[in-house]
């Protein structure tokens, strides 16, 4: 197993070498159809079934790009079965993150209400 890790991360450090590169979702299409880059991840014990799917996950700020750092470290994270804790513990962060965000608008909307801007509600520019 020691021997596949190493030979994985010697495969994926090229990638580091690459810091400027942005990879599209179409380049990243085609080179999910490259045979030799398909055997490289299913050495990794990365599931390559839903490409489209992939570069969602990988694409860590939604951009529509992969930077170098996206691709590497998300393929690294890939690697291996996945876990149900770590299906537990993401639902839960998004879940905290959510009553956050629900916590901050209901605070921004009071006070909004109660703002002398022109475009609180009951104001000239209604």
């Amino acid at each position: 197993l020691s021997s596949r890790s190493a030979l994985v991360r010697t495969q994926f450090s090229i990638l580091e070498q690459c810091e400027d590169v942005l990879i599209p979702r179409k380049a990243f299409r085609e080179v999910m159809r490259d045979a030799k880059f398909l055997k490289v991840l299913h050495a990794a014990d990365i599931e390559t079934a839903n490409v489209e799917g992939l570069f969602d996950v990988l694409d860590a700020d939604m951009s529509g790009w992969l930077t170098i750092s996206e691709l590497f470290q998300g393929l690294m994270r890939l690697r291996g079965p996945v876990c149900k804790s770590e299906t537990v513990a993401m639902r839960l962060k998004i879940r905290s993150m959510t009553m956050v965000l629900q916590q901050q608008m209901q605070q921004l909307g009071r006070r909004g209400r109660s703002s002398s801007s022109p475009f609180a509600p009951g104001s000239m520019a209604d």
